[in-house]
């Protein structure tokens, strides 16, 4: 119960400010009348689609070529959810009866036409227009596609423009809008009999959902304190404390959600610069800023934080923030663990490209495993508005002379070559405007190479990067110089060679590091037994990434190959990195440099990446639909700058003449002493089991970086409160490498049965990391953000 020992306390002082109440009734009033969802409060265009989605339709919900079903869809304004009716199986997050819900907060993206691996297939041979421009597609991440058809070209255009506006509205939605659709989302799908009041069965099953353990009497007196507080400030006082003793309405669960909320661990924070009058004045949060958190801020932008996380309008008119809007304040950008400047391009990009660490894909088409797994062309478009820069094709052979891509004599499934490049060109420079490299395993005949690079010309047009560098450049672009280019990463004919040259069938020799027979010898036996020519129209698409197999160490000193990627098998980089560190970070000064997982790895895990990035690799390959903890490290590293997919070698990995070791010793001014001090959790989520069930949650912090770095400790379990955990336990940590340590945050479940489990996660570069009180917005495994999660922690750093 410790998460309400303030609640009760807020209720009962006789003590309380007016302009505390006041903030609480301005919040409720605010939340009740909220425009968003009123179609009388839009223009024309926009109230006849709201107007329209939240009536309702019939739309076809397609599945495969042989499961089309009709259902009826409609958003409902009150949850916050696209609703439709008439399915038979459990899917995404909620659903009563024959009815399935959508949150829309949950959704991604609305596409048009066939941009799904559904829809791919099922019109792949179906040309009628008509039908394919009714085609949507809903995106939800975690979830299969939403594939839908309109009946007719007028409800199609109703359907786009209602939902599109909806969630570009979310988006981009206020403090109070964000709150509006988190009290609206509890309210409704506890409301279970639908009856416009919580009666206590329901407010129990409630607050289990908001990961609290709460008993009957406890639940009794949430119910007594929030109608206490409604009653007093309405102005016709009904009696409904007397008539409904244990339940409650909306404005009185609004009251319940106001106070329980509220984090009791900021309140010394904020008195210790309010000078007693209850409200922060631009000058005094400026103080906290520059005291506490080590910023120094603008006026203005002082006065944004203010205008943005203040609630109460009257409190905004007179340009300060009460207590509550100082708790909205210390959960926003400004005060992320991520400092604000890291949250955008900050680095130099004018370096030579070799000179980053790129955001790395291995096999970016596989959805699963490498043997058996599914291919999808959504991959692409996941990898790519994630950050990643360097992706994977691999290409083979298709019927009626079209290219296909799959992982080669393995049961993995097949898709079109030219979809795959559609997907690219679409979603290459979405998240990142730096350049992509479609790392290109060439597996085809002459003929389906010259298709290739047709395809390719004809789809990424003026993006592909063909022209050569300028003569006597002996230092590869920078990524500013490479803005919105696709680079295409392949084998190159030598200057003077025939037209059509016989070379090596793959780019990458996996056989090599390949331990399943089956697979091996069959690649080799295709090798041996129909050489391939590599096309000129192919070759001429490959221009500073030109793929090269490290043959010998000595290759490693060859400053000519600086267009040349090295290609090198995850073994046989560590035993480079082993016997001839040296030598191979000297190299990645002026070359780059791909590691790519060993063949063995049929699951799809992943290496450790560490050892390749202290070695200045800057394309480490990730199986990158695998959440194991190896992604998220790789995660961690590219959240700096921006997440724009490039980030900057420290320095002195870029410096030919450096004395970087990685044993070391490491200079004694690079030394930092971290000291982190976890003090609570927010609406963590809940447990990652079917039953379901009151999180016991602990936090883990893994410091990963040099050898000498690495460590790791954990904070006590709390038990049965996932809803606002309180720890207040600091740690310390000796960094001997700053700028090369990436710190994780993981928050576990407590199992004494069975192995601990993850639930959500955030990690950074220490970098990046702001001092003082700070937010740690967690994300699920997936990377996608995690609702309302949060840590608060203090974090200091001091001279080692």
């Amino acid at each position: 119960m410790r998460v309400f020992h303030g609640l009760f306390g807020f209720f009962s002082s006789s003590s309380q400010s007016a302009d505390r109440e006041e903030t609480l009734r301005e919040q409720t009033k605010a939340v009740m009348r909220h425009p968003v969802f009123n179609p009388q409060k839009h223009p024309p265009h926009v109230r006849d689609a709201l107007e329209f989605v939240i009536n309702g339709g019939m739309l076809t919900k397609v599945r495969s070529k042989r499961i089309m079903k009709q259902r009826f869809f409609r958003v409902d304004t009150v949850a916050l959810t696209l609703v439709y009716t008439g399915s038979t199986k459990t899917r995404f997050q909620s659903r009563a009866g024959d009815q399935s819900t959508v949150y829309l907060s949950k959704i991604k993206e609305i596409r048009e036409g066939l941009q799904s691996d559904v829809f791919r297939v099922v019109f792949r041979n179906n040309q009628n227009a008509s039908e394919i421009s009714r085609c949507f597609t809903v995106l939800i991440p975690g979830e299969r596609t939403l594939d839908l058809i309109a009946p007719d070209s007028d409800s199609y255009k109703l359907w786009m423009s209602g939902l599109l506006y909806l969630i570009r509205f979310l988006e981009i939605a206020d403090p109070l809008t964000m709150r509006y659709m988190f009290v609206s989302n509890l309210f409704a799908n506890a409301d279970v009999n639908s009856d416009g009041v919580l009666d206590l069965k329901e407010i129990l099953k409630l607050l289990e959902k908001m990961n609290v353990a709460v008993d009957h009497n406890h639940a009794m007196q949430i119910c007594q304190a929030a109608k206490k507080f409604v009653l007093k400030h309405k102005k016709s006082k009904t009696a409904t404390l007397q008539e409904n003793p244990n339940s409650l309405t909306p404005d009185e669960f609004i009251a319940f959600c106001n106070l329980v909320e509220r984090q009791e661990e900021v309140k010394p924070i904020f008195k210790k610069y309010d000078g007693g009058t209850g409200k922060l004045t631009p000058k005094n949060f400026g103080l906290f800023l520059k005291n506490e958190q080590k910023m120094q801020l603008l006026p203005e932008d002082i006065q944004e934080i203010i205008e943005t996380c203040e609630s109460c309008p009257d409190l905004r008119k007179k340009h300060v923030l009460c207590a509550s809007g100082f708790q909205s304040a210390m959960r926003s950008m400004w005060m992320d663990i991520r400092r604000v400047e890291c949250q955008y391009v900050y680095q130099d990009m004018n370096q030579p490209l070799c000179h980053y660490f790129v955001n790395s894909s291995h096999n970016t088409y596989l959805a699963q495993d490498q043997l058996t797994g599914r291919s999808e062309v959504e991959c692409y478009v996941n990898a790519l508005r994630s950050g990643i820069r360097c992706i994977e094709v691999d290409c083979w052979d298709g019927s009626n002379g079209l290219p296909i891509v799959y992982h080669g004599f393995t049961l993995t499934s097949k898709i079109s070559f030219k979809d795959v490049m559609l997907a690219i060109n679409k979603s290459a420079f979405e998240a990142s405007e730096y350049p992509v490299i479609i790392s290109v395993e060439n597996h085809c005949s002459l003929s389906q190479q010259k298709t290739m690079a047709e395809l390719m010309r004809d789809i990424f047009g003026s993006k592909l990067l063909t022209v050569p560098l300028p003569e006597g450049m002996r230092i590869l672009p920078s990524p500013n110089q490479l803005k919105n280019k696709i680079i295409i990463k392949g084998k190159k004919l030598s200057s003077g060679t025939e037209p059509d040259f016989m070379g090596e069938v793959s780019d990458d020799d996996e056989t090599g590091d390949f331990d399943d027979e089956q697979v091996k010898k069959g690649m080799k036996r295709k090798i041996k037994g129909d050489r391939r020519v590599i096309a000129k129209e192919l070759s001429d698409c490959v221009v500073i990434c030109q793929c090269c197999t490290l043959k010998s160490v000595r290759d490693l000193e060859d400053k000519s190959a600086f267009k040349k990627v090295k290609n090198i098998p995850e073994r046989r980089a560590l035993n480079l990195i082993q016997n001839h560190f040296q030598k191979l970070l000297f190299s990645n000064t002026w070359q780059m440099t791909r590691i790519y997982p060993a063949g063995t790895r049929t699951n799809s895990s992943n290496f450790d990446p560490l050892p390749f990035w202290r070695a200045g690799c800057q394309l480490v390959a990730m199986n990158s639909q695998t959440p194991d903890l190896q992604m998220q490290v790789n995660r961690a590293l590219f959240e700096d700058n921006g997440g724009v997919g490039y980030v900057l070698k420290p320095d002195f990995m870029r410096n030919e003449n450096t004395e970087y070791s990685l044993e070391g010793p490491y200079p004694p001014e690079w030394r930092k002493l971290l000291i982190i001090e976890v003090i609570s959790g927010f609406q963590l989520p809940k447990k990652p089991t079917k039953m379901g069930g009151i999180l016991d949650p602990f936090v883990k912090i893994q410091i990963f970086g040099v050898p000498a770095d690495t460590q790791e400790v954990r904070t006590k379990t709390i038990e049965d409160n996932g809803f606002h955990p309180v720890w207040n336990e600091k740690f310390e940590f000796v960094i001997n490498c700053p700028r090369f340590a990436v710190i994780l945050f993981r928050v576990f479940d407590n199992d004494d049965w069975k192995k601990d489990k993850v639930v959500a996660q955030y990690g950074l570069p220490m970098n990046c990391i702001g001092t003082g009180y700070r937010t740690i917005h967690l994300k699920a495994a997936d990377g996608y953000a995690v609702k309302a999660g949060t840590l608060f922690v203090h974090i200091a750093t001091e001279d080692g």
